[in-house]
């Protein structure tokens, strides 16, 4: 039979079992697996060993009985004996406790020495009740803080994956809200859920968890097999970590430290009971502070992986179609023109002029070309940029630098790292209050000039307002040279 099949016809608790069997009182049978087999003769053993200790016989008279080496009715005898002087001692208690009351002394009156001489002649024992045998958190158990932090240190790893599939293959920036960050938790347990029962099957331990010199056995000291250490991280995740279910996930974390002090967890038993070996290498300081390493490397990559998800897909020196590529690129991350894709030699895919239909804005019509080009050397590599744009309408134009800011991205980003590129500080740096400018940064020469025709005024604006009864225009014309070096 199993443990919990021993516990339920025997009454006694699993923690009980377990100590008599480190005690050498009970000695179940192993099957194949490792497992414990416990027979009725374990079961009449326990029951026994049960009435004894009622009795307040100790460990060591009840280890002489097994073996053979003491009779039951002599040790009973010494036992009552035993009984006897302490009801004796417990009458004088009884004794001298009624005198001192009738006495009617107060407390501060009390002269307690000719008391106490009553009660040495026979001192009084302790409370009389039964021993509970039961056994305390074994080592595997101890040290609740360092399973704590091993495990996060396994959930922030679980995470890093998709974290650098976000910002380096969809480019993406990281969630800002709280929804988008459950999502993100839940697809980290996924992960564990696939990952972790691997490492264990084959490993015995988790990155987080060599961190701190542990190691999973099960009951017969093996590695767990596939089947039990998926089972292991399946229940881990429901009754250890809430199910990831925010504040309840940290109320379960709380509850399950507190079972370890009392050596018990429910995913550390198996379905026949066995309970897993937790191993300790040791609990040397140096491992804290690898720890605390860990914690601080974990979101040094997240970092660097969403600065590398900012470059462009190309870099380097940069062909006439490695260029527009850059362009689409960042139209994609920025969402910057109106879904159009520039093709290998700066055409729109479309066959469009990028916003030549004739659209209404703010009451009247307008009409905008963009057109992208490139300077190139002997070799044909990309040596700057030009960017024109027209702008056409009755009433109000929309005049923006976005276009330039794409181009400028295109090339800047194929030349920096991802430590020093920063494409909101480009964003920034683009001047944005005059139609003309020129402008030297990061390598790149940036210079705008423009043509004005009815507006109402010359400052600069995005929306600007045309001269009743007339047509505006506004066309721009942006470059931006690669600087030598």
């Amino acid at each position: 039979m199993t443990i919990k099949d021993l516990e339920a016809r025997t009454g006694m608790t699993r923690a009980n079992i377990r100590f008599y069997e480190q005690e050498g009182l009970l000695a179940p049978a192993r099957l194949e697996n490792g497992y414990r087999d416990y027979s009725d003769a374990d079961r009449e053993a326990l029951e026994k060993i049960k009435l004894l200790r009622a009795l307040h016989l100790d460990l060591n008279t009840i280890r002489a009985l097994q073996a053979g080496e003491a009779e039951l009715s002599v040790s009973l005898e010494g036992r009552l004996r035993e009984l006897e002087a302490d009801r004796e001692a417990l009458d004088r208690a009884a004794r001298v406790c009624r005198a001192l009351r009738d006495a009617g002394t107060d407390y501060a009156a009390l002269d307690p020495k000719p008391w106490l001489e009553e009660l040495a002649r026979d001192p009084v024992p302790p409370r009389f009740a039964p021993p509970e045998d039961r056994a305390g958190p074994p080592e595997r158990y101890l040290h609740p803080w360092r399973r704590f932090f091993a495990r996060n240190v396994d959930l922030a790893l679980y995470g890093l994956p998709w974290t650098a599939v976000c910002a380096l293959v969809f480019h993406l920036d990281q969630p800002s809200n709280l929804l988008t960050r459950l999502l993100e938790s839940y697809i980290a347990f996924g992960l564990m859920l696939v990952i972790e029962p691997l490492l264990l099957h084959f490993w015995g331990t988790t990155p987080g968890k060599a961190i701190f010199g542990i190691t999973v056995r099960d009951g017969a000291g093996a590695k767990l097999s596939y089947s039990r250490a998926r089972q292991r991280t399946f229940a881990l995740f429901g009754r250890g970590l809430g199910w990831g279910i925010p504040f309840y996930g940290l109320y379960r974390q709380w509850k399950s430290c507190k079972a370890w002090e009392d050596g018990r967890e429910g995913w550390e038993y198996d379905d026949a009971g066995e309970l897993e070996q937790y191993r300790f290498a040791d609990t040397a300081n140096w491992r804290c502070v690898l720890c605390a390493g860990a914690f601080v490397l974990i979101p040094a990559l997240t970092v660097l992986f969403a600065l590398q998800g900012r470059l462009p897909p190309n870099r380097g020196p940069l062909t006439e179609a490695e260029f527009y590529e850059n362009c689409n690129f960042y139209m994609d991350r920025l969402d910057v023109g109106a879904e159009k894709r520039l093709d290998s030699e700066g055409n729109w895919a479309d066959d469009s002029s990028y916003g030549g239909v004739v659209v209404s804005i703010y009451g009247g019509s307008h009409t905008r070309t963009v057109r992208y080009s490139v300077t190139l050397d002997g070799s044909g590599t990309v040596t700057g940029a030009i960017v024109e744009e027209t702008a056409t309408g009755e009433s109000f134009l929309w005049v923006d630098q976005n276009d330039a800011l794409i181009a400028a991205l295109a090339l800047a980003g194929s030349r920096s790292n991802c430590l020093s590129f920063r494409p909101d500080k480009w964003a920034g740096l683009v001047p944005g209050d005059w139609w003309e400018y020129d402008v030297t940064w990061d390598g790149l020469h940036l210079t705008r000039t423009a043509e004005l025709e009815n507006l109402e005024s010359d400052s600069f604006g995005e929306i600007v307002r045309v001269q009743e009864g007339k047509t505006g225009r506004v066309t721009q014309r942006f470059e931006i040279a690669v600087l030598p070096g």
